[in-house]
């Protein structure tokens, strides 16, 4: 899991490089060469197209990453106001509120519900 910010850097690294020659043409100029392998040119444009869908798919984790961030972020803040409504610290409101939980549907329920919502989060 920690590669994957390499990864993209290096993706990113390559596309980067690709597009600055993106001006040239298409044909396949001396300037679109990245590489040569065994005296094959590898040009940018193959590298692009190779690239594009995992590009976009690592653009797209990242932005539910950044949802799920934004969604905790607004839930601590909502729960902050909440505690400071009641003058309260933010953890003093969440113990009140767990134990308010187990003295109304006791422990076993709390237990339940916190795997059942850890696993709903591992399937999304």
């Amino acid at each position: 899991m920690r590669l994957i910010p390499y990864y993209i850097s290096a993706m990113l690294m390559v596309l980067f490089y690709a597009s600055c020659n993106s001006h040239q043409s298409s044909k396949g100029t001396e300037k679109d060469i990245i590489a040569e392998f065994d005296g094959e040119a590898i040009y940018a444009s193959e590298i692009n197209t190779i690239i594009k869908q995992e590009l976009y798919d690592e653009l797209c984790r990242i932005h539910e990453i950044k949802k799920k961030a934004l969604e905790q972020l607004i839930n601590v803040k909502l729960l902050q106001k909440e505690a400071n409504k009641k003058q309260m610290t933010y953890q003093e409101y969440i113990d009140d509120y767990v134990n308010a939980q187990i003295e109304q549907f006791g422990i076993d329920s709390l237990l339940n519900n916190s795997i059942s919502l850890s696993s709903k989060e591992s399937k999304s």
